[in-house]
């Protein structure tokens, strides 16, 4: 068994297949960063700036001849996902637009195409955010989910000995799984018994890097792979994450997080999480800090 990772055990975005999404995050958020996570070319279409300039026109352009600000269709910024995937935003503040209740946000017009919902949804996960389908209340995304498996792509190896001390450090009863002590290649296993199982596995990568590295300096992280993951009790790597699995992930985002955070201290290289944002060092000690 392998820690969750598909998209179908990730939670759905909210409403029905082709609806358009609101995206609400707290206000100042890198969303275009976000964006280039998983499209690399994402990129502005209407600059904020350029939306701002235009609204300034639009409200001035009048008064000279009949002092008063002209009423005219409000500019806002766009920024391109992918080809026919453009998301609007942030939005006026205003009725009919939706808000994280307490904490400044931002809000953004996601389409209906099925990448850019899935998109929103991890988004919102990362950054503590929310989802809204029309004029529907937003709906809190489960930021625990995308802690189902972290991976650190480190400049170096680390062989099954060195690493199942640093993951006994924080997990005592965790056991290796290696052809010798010495190989790269190896999985650590530890028993939340009806929380599920921490599953520690290191290989070379293969393939592409992810998009999200690319915003990296190139010393910053490697071609080694070291994955923190989590593998439910009741294992289906095609079944959605239900409530009772969530609770479980809830309480066993500490450790994920206590483990990636020793690994990485020892090895470098940058992390990411399961929706493949870049995960900080100070985030991981944030989240291993939580009860």
């Amino acid at each position: 068994m392998t820690p969750v990772d598909s998209p179908a055990a990730r939670p759905a975005p909210p409403g029905p297949v082709g609806t358009p999404l609101t995206l609400v995050v707290p206000a100042g958020t890198d969303v275009l960063a976000l964006a280039r996570a998983w499209f690399p070319d994402a990129g502005w279409v209407v600059h904020p700036a350029e939306a701002a300039a235009a609204r300034t026109v639009r409200r001035t352009g009048g008064a000279r001849f009949r002092g008063a600000p002209v009423d005219q269709e409000v500019v806002v910024p766009r920024f391109r996902l992918a080809d026919g995937a453009e998301v609007d935003g942030p939005l006026p503040a205003g009725p009919g637009v939706p808000a994280i209740v307490g904490v400044p946000s931002d809000a953004y017009r996601v389409p209906a195409d099925p990448l850019a919902r899935a998109w929103a949804s991890a988004a919102a996960r990362h950054v503590g955010g929310s989802t809204a389908v029309g004029s529907a209340p937003p709906h809190p995304e489960v930021s625990e989910a995308s802690l189902a498996r972290l991976v650190l792509f480190a400049p170096s190896p680390v062989d099954a000995e060195t690493a199942g001390a640093w993951v006994r450090s924080v997990l005592p009863a965790a056991r290796t799984h290696a052809e010798d002590a010495t190989s790269t290649t190896f999985s650590i296993r530890h028993d939340l018994a009806y929380d599920g199982t921490i599953v520690v596995e290191a290989r070379p990568a293969t393939g592409q890097m992810p998009p999200a590295l690319r915003a990296l300096d190139w010393r910053a992280f490697g071609p080694h792979t070291v994955t923190v993951g989590w593998v439910p009790a009741d294992h289906d790597p095609v079944r959605a994450l239900e409530p009772t699995d969530l609770l479980c992930l809830r309480r066993a985002a500490p450790w994920i997080a206590r483990t990636m955070q020793t690994v990485q201290a020892a090895l470098e290289g940058a992390v990411l999480d399961a929706d493949g944002f870049v995960v900080d060092p100070g985030t991981l000690s944030r989240l291993g800090r939580a009860r």
